[in-house]
């Protein structure tokens, strides 16, 4: 039982790892594969990256106490909202 609860864990921590290493290579590549390429693939790969920002502060969210989970809710919303407009954004580039 105990051997399930740590594997669990560990599996927790490398489900985080993952989305932390496609946050950051999102949020790093997102300008320069917009100039490289195009628009749009810049825009997927920007709300690729506020996605995962989102899906952070919201997990992050349930475990914090105090102020921090005020703040947390914030950057959430935030993100959430810029990930709307990001893909409003790819849609008007893509019907355009």
């Amino acid at each position: 039982m105990r051997d399930d609860r740590d594997r669990n864990g560990r599996l927790e921590e490398e489900r985080r790892r993952v989305v932390g290493c496609a946050f950051s290579v999102a949020v790093v590549a997102a300008p320069f594969i917009a100039l490289l390429y195009s628009q749009q693939i810049g825009l997927t790969v920007l709300s690729l990256a506020l996605g995962c920002t989102a899906y952070f502060a919201f997990d992050a969210y349930g475990e914090a106490t105090g102020g921090d989970r005020r703040r947390l809710l914030i950057l959430t919303l935030t993100n959430a909202a810029f990930l709307v407009l990001a893909t409003i954004a790819l849609i008007v580039l893509l019907i355009r």
